[in-house]
């Protein structure tokens, strides 16, 4: 009874550090801290899926060399084992992948926010030259 009742306190101020997070700390992050954070959040996601993929790869290969050579039913149970896992990491790093991907085009648009960008512009009816200046802020 008292681990039922420890379990329940212990999810109740889970919940409640949840609820109680900062969910629009993103207006408050100037452009070049957003794009900071999204492109050092997209490269831990990419990288743990990478470690994902890698392994799940690797797992799937052993997994096939080992049921290949098998002669008995123990080998066979264990290549079929690993090359589940790896399966199973493989299809892991799927979300990842898109998450990564998520906050690579956030990183994009926290760029594109601050861009400042000069050029000249030239038009093919007129001799004269222009000049140009963008700010997107």
């Amino acid at each position: 009874m008292n681990r039922i009742i420890l379990l329940a306190l212990l999810c109740f101020f889970c919940i409640q550090g949840v609820s109680s997070q900062d969910l629009n700390f993103e207006e408050k992050l100037s452009p070049e801290e957003a794009e900071e954070y999204y492109t050092m959040r997209y490269k831990n996601k990419r990288g743990t899926a990478r470690g994902f993929l890698f392994s799940g790869v690797g797992l799937i290969v052993i997994g096939s060399a080992v049921l290949a050579s098998s002669d008995g039913w123990d080998g066979a149970l264990g290549g079929a084992g690993l090359f589940t896992i790896g399966t199973v990491s493989s299809l892991v790093s799927i979300p990842f992948y898109i998450k990564a991907g998520s906050f690579k085009r956030k990183a994009q648009d926290a760029r594109t926010q601050m861009s400042v960008s000069f050029g000249t512009i030239r038009s093919p009816q007129r001799k004269d030259v222009a000049l140009g200046v963008s700010f997107t802020f």
